[in-house]
């Protein structure tokens, strides 16, 4: 581990009934060693995410879904499918989507959008 290893395990606050154990000091040196979550930087790569041109709504949707779990928003679906409404750039689809708003899921606007066999374009 050497010296630099040793000033880290050092710093560490470790709970007396805790000194001599090896199960916590590994904890200790993932929780230091672990990248910092960037909540904001996330969103804000969630918020400009765009669709790659002939890119499917399936692949689409996978794709946001990986990015909306770093974003730590409670309701991630909806969030999804808010995207999808305000982003889609097929004026008949968004404007069928706005009507049901209130009752409207992710997975009924994905069938919306298979359903009119449109590429989702969103920017």
């Amino acid at each position: 581990m050497g010296e630099t290893g040793q000033e880290i395990i050092n710093a560490f606050t470790i709970e007396r009934s805790e000194d001599n154990k090896i199960k916590p000091l590994i904890k200790y040196i993932k929780d230091y060693a672990s990248p910092k979550e960037n909540t904001g930087f996330a969103r804000y790569t969630f918020q400009k995410w765009s669709q790659l041109e002939n890119e499917s709504i399936e692949r689409s949707i996978k794709e946001l879904k990986t990015l909306v779990k770093l974003c730590l928003y409670t309701e991630q679906d909806e969030m999804i499918c808010d995207y999808i409404v305000y982003g889609i750039q097929n004026q008949a689809i968004q404007e069928k989507l706005l009507a049901e708003s209130d009752s409207l899921t992710l997975e009924s606007a994905v069938s919306k959008c298979r359903t009119h066999k449109t590429e989702l374009k969103l920017s």
